[in-house]
């Protein structure tokens, strides 16, 4: 059977230790956190708590925040009612400097593009949002720009700084580098790790890494790679959606690159003890097409049926290589 990881995202700070012993003898090969849900300091405690549960046995990855704008401080969710206005502070947002960014008319997209927003009227301290849709808005969620670029932003915060610091320290063996838009920002990595024992996870889920030219010369840099399928629909826009990704994807395997994909695997598992038809073909394709592995978010992190859903993977994976 050909090596095939699956990544599963935990909190450290709810989840027990037996419910991560029984998800690696489940099949979790590497473990996932969030670096934008920790503070740096607890870093040598989740890494010396897993490696010693787990005897060595699972790799542990923490993803950094890079340029990614998120919502802060919503204590509640918010209702977004379609054809009615919302208003958002700055300091609802991980970006001091996020509201200058702004005119009148930008879209903005949240939670894997299923939230679309359009600037109504912005002042130095908030913003009025019409709405095309409903649902709610949550704390920490992913903001999208739709019509404009980021590309000038770092690809390190200064809290990925302190991160990267404790990882080398601690025994962390990969980093998901968040929001790389250049060869420049891929080079910036590289040397940030060099004489490093964490292997950089590049992570390939902005508009400008996913252009032809610039995704050639990145996937030319480095040979372990990410596509976040949520983020990325965000940047490009769900029409464009499938056209990029399946180029990405499919640039990556033939240069024969390591190569895992995110977000709603099997979404629907999140609440449901079976998974859709279209999931099941979905990872069927993947698994056919030689993908290195798939990262698991809301269906380990939060879902009902996590064991559910690693073994229909396992048993899809065992009989007959699919």
């Amino acid at each position: 059977m050909k090596s095939f990881d699956i990544t599963g995202t935990i909190n450290p700070k709810t989840v027990d230790d037996k419910f991560l012993i029984d998800l690696h003898h489940a099949g979790v090969t590497i473990f996932r956190i969030n670096g934008a849900h920790i503070d740096p300091s607890d870093i040598p405690e989740i890494s010396k708590r897993v490696k010693k549960i787990l005897k060595n046995k699972v790799k542990i990855q923490v993803d950094l925040e890079g340029s990614k704008i998120r919502t802060k401080d919503i204590y509640e969710p918010i209702c977004i009612k379609k054809g009615k206005s919302i208003e958002l502070r700055q300091t609802n947002f991980n970006r001091p400097d996020f509201l200058s960014i702004l005119d009148k008319g930008d879209i903005i997209l949240s939670s894997d593009g299923q939230l679309e927003l359009t600037v109504e009227k912005i002042t130095k301290e908030k913003v009025l949002l019409s709405t095309r849709c409903e649902g709610f808005l949550l704390n920490n969620k992913g903001i999208h720009l739709a019509n404009k670029s980021l590309a000038h932003l770092p690809v390190f915060t200064q809290k990925d700084k302190i991160l990267i610091k404790h990882m080398k320290q601690n025994q962390i063996d990969y980093a998901g580098i968040s929001f790389v838009r250049s060869p420049e920002q891929v080079n910036e990595v590289l040397s940030t790790f060099s004489n490093s024992p964490v292997k950089p996870i590049i992570k390939l889920e902005t508009k400008e890494a996913t252009q032809k030219e610039t995704l050639k010369q990145i996937l030319s840099l480095h040979d372990t790679f990410s596509i976040d399928r949520g983020d990325l629909m965000s940047e490009v826009g769900m029409i464009q959606f499938p056209t990029i990704f399946e180029r990405t994807l499919k640039d990556c395997l033939s240069r024969k690159k390591r190569i895992f994909v995110a977000t709603q695997i099997f979404a629907s598992m999140v609440n449901h003890n079976l998974p859709y038809i279209s999931e099941l073909m979905e990872f069927h394709r993947l698994y056919r097409a030689n993908i290195s592995g798939i990262q698991l978010s809301e269906e380990i992190a939060v879902g009902k049926y996590p064991f559910e859903v690693l073994r229909l993977i396992n048993t899809m994976v065992s009989q007959g290589e699919i």
